[in-house]
């Protein structure tokens, strides 16, 4: 009995290395959401985008999203190819740098109206498309690359890094910020000052976690998931609603950035926001 338990905990082990590489991609995909969160100031201050017009497309592209969540699993839950269901997905990863790059890069010369039929397209690729898949993927490949033990060691010790990767963003970001995003050409220097670096790091995961399980052999004789499931449970699960709204509202809130029109017009320092971000040090220990 003392030997199987040794044995199991044994093939429970993760190895650092093995834990950094895997929430390489969380640690990617975290801080391109962080970054998102300044689309409006950006469009607000420098493209001279209203305020209103921004808070549509966001509301706009949160509604399509609902809709590819849906598709996107879908998707996901019917592929098979060489390399895996889900592992194939990461490269939605490249994806979302790029449409990012590009919504910072929207050309300061356009019309009001251009201006805005780029800042959807670029936004609702990147986040009703890419983000998506992104999710959509993430614990079907989780499951197919570790062990039940392995994968909430990854969990509980992979939000720690992630936590911290994004508190070095929120202390950093701002003070670049102030240095180099004073111009269209200024904010998308900073952008690809961080993109490349974190589309390489985004990667890292799908070059080195192959899918070693079939999880869906086991479950072969399950009867398969259909469309309308999906609308029978949001019909007979009023709690579903609640948690979409909530998610919706809380995105949001998220992408008005008012944090930092507040360090800019009100503190009258936005390089001071990274000072602030120090405090969710603080946090880091809680996410164990």
């Amino acid at each position: 009995m003392g030997t199987e338990n040794k044995g199991k905990n044994k093939d429970d082990k993760v190895g650092f290395g093995t834990l950094l590489l895997w929430n390489s991609r969380a640690v990617s995909t975290s801080i391109v959401t962080l970054m998102l969160a300044f689309l409006m100031i950006y469009c607000t201050d420098t493209l001279q985008v209203p305020a209103g017009y921004v808070s549509i497309i966001l509301v706009a592209s949160k509604l399509l999203d609902g809709v590819t969540d849906m598709c996107a699993g879908f998707i996901v839950d019917k592929t098979k190819t060489k390399w895996g269901k889900a592992r194939p997905y990461e490269l939605f990863i490249i994806a979302i740098w790029v449409c990012t790059w590009l919504l910072f890069s929207t050309p300061e010369s356009m019309s009001l109206t251009a201006k805005l039929v780029w800042i959807f397209v670029m936004y609702a690729l990147a986040n009703s498309i890419c983000y998506t898949f992104l999710n959509a993927n993430n614990t079907p490949y989780m499951v197919r690359a570790f062990k039940s033990g392995q994968i909430v060691k990854l969990t509980s010790y992979g939000s720690i890094i992630t936590m911290l990767a994004a508190v070095i963003f929120n202390m950093t970001f701002p003070a670049l910020m102030a240095k180099i995003a004073t111009s269209a050409s200024g904010w998308s220097r900073l952008v690809l000052l961080f993109a490349v670096p974190l589309m390489a790091i985004g990667t890292l995961r799908m070059l080195f976690c192959p899918e070693k399980y079939d999880v869906d052999a086991e479950a072969k004789n399950a009867e398969p998931l259909k469309v309308t499931d999906v609308f029978k449970l949001i019909k007979t699960n009023k709690f579903i609603l609640i948690i979409a709204l909530m998610t919706f509202v809380f995105n949001f809130v998220c992408n008005m950035g008012v944090q930092t029109y507040y360090y800019t017009y009100i503190v009258g320092n936005v390089a001071l926001m990274g000072i602030s971000a120090i405090a969710q040090i603080v946090a880091l220990p809680l996410a164990q």
